[in-house]
């Protein structure tokens, strides 16, 4: 409450076409492609009731990942797939991304490939 209430109008207003910008964007990229691919986080997972990890120099969750939420900013279906373990047992994940509306899509992909990332499960870091 304290961040929002310190947000002006004109910032709440450019921020918002920033918003638009970017969702813009995407859906023309989506034009070309059914399906962006990320990982679903850039880091091993760290202690539950963390917001941070530790040592990292981070303050906000939003800086360990920006993979996930401009998809929910710009309203795109977005899901976590299961595709390996990291040296220590550590689960890694892949996102697929899909259009502004594109749910059922996503949902049959994912189901197509949950099978297919699971089955060797390979040891990536």
């Amino acid at each position: 409450m304290e961040q929002a209430s310190a947000i002006t109008l004109d910032e709440f207003l450019r921020a918002n076409e920033r918003r638009n910008a970017l969702g813009r964007q995407l859906r023309q990229l989506h034009a070309r492609i059914d399906f962006i691919a990320t990982p679903t986080v850039p880091m091993p997972a760290f202690a539950v009731g963390q917001e941070v990890p530790p040592d990292q120099g981070m303050r906000r969750w939003h800086e360990w990942a920006p993979f996930s939420y401009p998809f929910n900013l710009t309203q795109q279906p977005a899901a976590s797939l299961p595709c390996g373990m990291t040296t220590d047992g550590l689960p890694i994940g892949v996102q697929l991304v899909a259009d502004q509306y594109a749910d059922a899509s996503l949902l049959n992909a994912c189901q197509s490939l949950e099978g297919q990332l699971t089955s060797q499960w390979p040891t990536l870091l």
